[in-house]
């Protein structure tokens, strides 16, 4: 079996609160606060994947100076070796392996084509 799709994110760099709500009202989707300790500014929320199917995220860009974006996150064993692997095939490195939360590792990449994705480290 191939890499699952776990998460799902939808950020914006202008009030992310305002954006919870828009989903929460919309498709009553629970939307439950996640303190950022690195990050106090993204107001981060999460959405279960029993309201979503999969587990999911809302909130603001670090430092609100990326772009919003909508992308999903793949599992992997080893993000950095999976990242290897991108480059060697076209792709380009966006956010290497980071401990966002304890027991939390992501990393983002973009395809050939400009796409970004996520990587999460798991089994």
């Amino acid at each position: 079996m191939g890499a699952k799709v776990v998460h799902f994110e939808i950020t914006t760099n202008h009030q992310p609160e305002e954006l919870q709500r828009f989903y929460a009202d919309t498709f009553g989707w629970n939307v439950i606060a996640a303190p950022m300790p690195d990050a106090p500014d993204m107001s981060y929320g999460l959405i279960d994947a029993a309201d979503a199917g999969i587990g999911g995220g809302i909130g603001g860009t670090a430092g609100g100076d990326m772009p919003g974006h909508v992308t999903f996150y793949l599992q992997v064993p080893d993000p950095q070796a999976t990242l290897q692997q991108i480059e060697s095939r076209g792709g380009k490195i966006l956010m290497p392996p980071e401990e966002i939360v304890p027991g939390t590792t992501i990393a983002l990449f973009q395809d050939p084509h400009g796409n970004m994705v996520g990587l999460t480290k798991g089994e």
